[in-house]
């Protein structure tokens, strides 16, 4: 059987834990240093019992260490996977590779972050070489792309299914350092990709004008996990260590449906990684948490024919779901900034409600929204968040950007149990035999002979069909001579049958990591060990073809190209004038591009062959 996981992000410990709750097969979090998301740390105590959470459904954690690193920070970050693995976590997400020159590490998976920038066989093979047992594949990639480094490698390969996108190959972005001198390497990313731009031509033609023209819709890749699948992922992750605990359960719950869903209908060939059922109180609603807009992005290849539009309409950040648009205004906004209106939605089921966030966004482009203080099914009076002129709303969609009800139903207290069939037989001297599957445990507790055996099964298998801890039972079968218990003596079985079956998970995850050969890992160590010798010189050869600087961490002062990004993203293409599709003016042709933010200007390359855009540094005015 192979084994799906699906990989949830965690901002802190609660939104660690519901992650689990909701289905989750893994999360993957930060520790104080070394993450790509700087507001996203975590001290080791949280991590530990999050571990800890996690381990007792068989769930995984692991620890990021995504940053390209300074020399002097290598050993600290070598000491870093040491404590992750100490306090339990089960791997280490790794951008920088020269973190495993000299390290002894520890049993501890290596995972090659998507920041490596994995878009080749010849790339996946090399990091597969030097130790890395997962590799986290772009998010340009196609499915044939896939199965090309799937063909090509044994490791496990993960791939983002939900969520932001980064306008430029992962690992290689120099738009923030350039722009605001932070650089999305050291996880200080100011998110320049979701500013506003003007597109000029180097004459001085203005094309678009303050647009967030690198803002890309988000992923939502939930239809096609089968597809996946057959590629070759058995890691499905979902992006979002910024987001809060809503979106987690939200989005976590929809991927676990499907997968679930893919499951089943695959039985024979394919479980889930962590054992346990999530049941909520609500259906997910993708549409309704934080989202730009969803695409698939690069899934179908680079066909033009069936390439998506990728690029917000005009907006970089959240406005809602749409749900219906004004009729007419009421009342304009008072002293209080309170508007009153009539309203129709697009479904029976969108009506607005007291505490609802809504916006508008108005002809001229400005985003103007607030809660709603009272509505019924065709009126509503808005508290608007700021103070306007606007008299008339007439005609104007409304996005609800805070589903109240839904928010509500998300706050609910979510299960994840492990069901577990059991067998209970007594033997002539009246100890209780429990079977679970292939597990047997025996209990010796003060017992009576009973005066009715149906009526004493009867209360047996009432008291078990409980939950106790992570567990609830099902018992499916009792025989022998069944005696007479008191309830709390088969409360306190049950209860201790749950501590058992919890430490034979963490007994299965302790022999897991000693079989691990340990050869692989501590071949990190090179003084006196020719193999160990090699393994660095792979490590440096890895090292040089990510055009990374072998001393540490390289800022954008070391480019010589000044290439701030690449990308698959093509803005000719997103504004009707690929150059494989249309044909237009031999001046407009050859003609340079420019975009220009806050008095910076940068130079559009095309690589019409790659089907690639490139961003440069340029000295243009504005």
């Amino acid at each position: 059987m192979k084994e799906l996981e699906l990989l949830a992000p965690a901002k802190n410990l609660e939104i660690g834990t519901a992650a689990i709750d909701c289905g989750a097969d893994a999360v993957y979090i930060a520790g104080s240093k070394f993450g790509a998301r700087e507001k996203a740390g975590n001290s080791f105590e949280d991590i530990s019992a999050l571990c800890s959470y996690a381990h007792g459904y068989g769930s995984k954690v692991y620890i990021t260490i995504n940053t390209l690193l300074k020399k002097e920070e290598i050993r600290e970050a070598q000491e870093y996977i040491k404590k992750g693995y100490s306090v339990g976590c089960d791997g280490v997400i790794i951008q920088d590779p020269r973190v495993l020159i000299g390290a002894e590490l520890p049993p501890i998976k290596l995972i090659a972050s998507t920041q490596c920038n994995i878009r080749t066989p010849e790339r996946a093979r090399m990091l597969e070489k030097v130790g890395f047992k997962r590799i986290i594949l772009a998010r340009e990639l196609s499915l044939e792309q896939i199965k090309k480094i799937k063909e090509s490698v044994s490791c496990e390969l993960e791939f983002f299914v939900h969520g932001a996108l980064c306008v430029c190959y992962s690992g290689c972005c120099y738009l923030s350092e350039y722009l605001t001198d932070r650089s999305a390497n050291r996880g200080e990313c100011a998110q320049p990709c979701r500013a506003n731009y003007d597109l000029v031509t180097d004459d001085g033609k203005e094309i678009v004008k303050n647009s967030p023209l690198l803002s890309l819709k988000d992923l939502n890749l939930s239809d096609r996990i089968g597809d996946l699948v057959a590629a070759g992922i058995s890691s499905f992750k979902i992006e979002g260590r910024l987001k809060n605990i809503s979106y987690i359960k939200n989005i976590v719950t929809l991927y676990n449906k499907e997968l679930n869903k893919f499951i089943s209908s695959h039985r024979d060939e394919y479980c889930r990684s962590s054992l346990g059922e999530s049941r909520t109180t609500f259906e997910p609603r993708p549409l309704t948490t934080f989202n730009r807009g969803y695409c698939n992005y690069f899934i179908e290849g680079e066909t033009l024919e069936k390439r998506n539009k990728h690029l917000n309409s005009g907006v970089a950040k959240y406005i809602g779901e749409s749900v219906g648009e004004v009729v007419t205004t009421l009342s304009s906004a008072n002293k209080h900034n309170e508007i009153k209106i009539s309203y129709k939605c697009y479904s029976e089921n969108n009506s607005l409600c007291n505490g609802d966030g809504i916006c508008f966004v108005l002809p001229s482009g400005v985003i103007l929204g607030g809660r709603i203080n009272w509505a019924n099914e065709h009126e509503a009076t808005v508290q608007l968040s700021e103070t306007t002129d606007i008299q008339n709303f007439n005609n104007l969609t409304i996005y609800r950007n805070f589903n109240f009800n839904f928010e509500k139903s998300l706050s609910k207290e979510v299960k994840r149990v492990i069901p577990v069939e059991i067998e209970l037989l007594f033997d002539e001297r009246q100890k209780m035999r429990i079977s679970c599957g292939e597990k047997n445990f025996t209990f010796d507790e003060e017992c009576f002979p009973s005066k009715d055996k149906e009526r004493c099964a009867q209360i047996i298998k009432s008291q078990f069909n409980k939950n106790s801890g992570n567990y609830i039972f099902n018992v499916v079968k009792i025989s022998g001579n069944v005696p007479f218990y008191k309830l709390s003596t088969l409360n306190k079985i049950r209860r201790e049958l749950s501590l058992l079956l919890k430490e034979d998970l963490k007994r299965q995850k302790i022999s897991a990591e000693q079989n691990c050969q340990a050869s692989e890992m501590g071949s990190y160590t090179i003084p006196g060990n020719f193999h160990n010798t090699i393994k660095e010189r792979e490590i440096l050869q890895l090292v040089r073809n990510m055009h990374l600087d072998e001393n540490g961490w390289r800022s954008f002062d070391g480019c010589s190209n000044g290439e701030l990004m690449r990308t698959k993203y093509c803005l000719r293409y997103e504004l009707g004038c690929c150059l494989k599709k249309s044909t237009i003016e031999r001046r407009e042709k050859g003609g340079k591009l420019l975009l220009f933010n806050n008095g910076k200007s940068l130079e559009l390359e095309f690589d019409c062959k790659k089907c690639e855009m490139v961003i440069k540094a340029s000295d243009k005015k504005e």
